[in-house]
């Protein structure tokens, strides 16, 4: 988890310019700007809006550092928003940085065998299918069970359309142990539970509960391993580049470390209470392309 606090206060003032890429008008554009997608750049239909579209196309066009951190896979990430961004992107909730340009893995933090072995267990005695996503020799892969799929996992793949991540497998022990970055459950929120109170506290991992962004009903129980979270990922990114300022926008209880992080931090409307408790400022929603429009007026200086 990253610093909260004064620690993480000292950490915003203690950061020295180190610049990772060439090119970038270190002085002016010296902040990093990061958005989660789901929720806050993303419309109600997952996609990006022209008018964001063409802010970002601009703003990337002036060298202002801006990316994205995420609870997407870095595939589909990349297919809704790779070209918008030349910085690295931050993918599973932190567990893992990818250059878009070549798609490059700069760091991934995988859960122990052990401990994957211990989640998939909870998740067979509490009736909960679920998707194990995996990265290695920088090919992502999601397996699932193709004969035990719930409803909601269904939807989950429909929403993807054609994903070359999809890894249907037979049965609970061809499930994979290794190169595992996560392990997830789309279900009621009562399922979840069960999940939560059979696996218990977890050594070397950590459990994320949230709600579904785009459908009432669905909540995701995401486990990564200890200490991934988007704010550490983007804390990084922020040291490597030498940026003097960190400057995030999100929705969600999964964006609370990456506010932790930020010198200012804004919520989109209608964003979780905790987000919204936490948060610098509130500007507008994301079907109104609030974010775009933030970073038009302030990056662009546009009224």
């Amino acid at each position: 988890m990253p610093p909260a606090g004064r620690e993480g206060a000292a950490w915003r003032r203690t950061r020295r310019m180190a610049p990772l890429l060439c090119g970038h008008d270190i002085g002016v554009h010296d902040t990093l700007f990061v958005t989660d997608l789901d929720g806050t750049l993303l419309d109600a239909t997952g996609h990006v809006g022209a008018y964001s579209a063409a802010v970002l196309e601009r703003v990337a066009g002036v060298g202002a550092w801006v990316t994205c951190a995420t609870a997407r896979s870095w595939t589909t990430t990349r297919r809704l928003v790779g070209g918008y961004f030349q910085l690295p992107v931050v993918v599973h909730n932190g567990a893992a940085t990818v250059r878009p340009a070549d798609g490059a893995v700069q760091s991934a933090a995988f859960l122990r065998p052990t401990t994957v072995d211990r989640v998939l267990g909870a998740c067979r005695r509490a009736g909960a299918p679920p998707l194990v996503h995996t990265l290695h020799s920088g090919s992502e892969q999601t397996a699932w069970l193709q004969h035990e799929a719930s409803v909601h996992v269904n939807q989950y793949w429909l929403d993807r359309g054609a994903d070359p991540r999809s890894a249907p497998q037979p049965s609970w022990a061809s499930l994979p142990r290794d190169h595992v970055l996560g392990v997830a459950v789309v279900a009621e929120r009562a399922r979840v539970q069960r999940v939560q109170g059979v696996l218990g506290e977890v050594d070397g991992a950590q459990v994320l509960v949230r709600p579904d962004t785009y459908r009432t009903g669905p909540v995701w129980l995401e486990v990564t391993a200890a200490g991934v979270s988007k704010g550490g990922a983007v804390r990084q990114l922020a040291d490597q580049l030498g940026a003097s300022r960190v400057v995030v926008f999100g929705d969600s209880v999964n964006d609370l470390p990456l506010f932790a992080v930020a010198d200012e931090s804004y919520a989109v409307a209608g964003a979780d209470p905790q987000v919204l408790a936490c948060a610098s400022g509130v500007i507008g929603s994301n079907e109104d392309e609030a974010v775009a429009r933030w970073l038009a007026r302030v990056v662009l200086a546009e009224v």
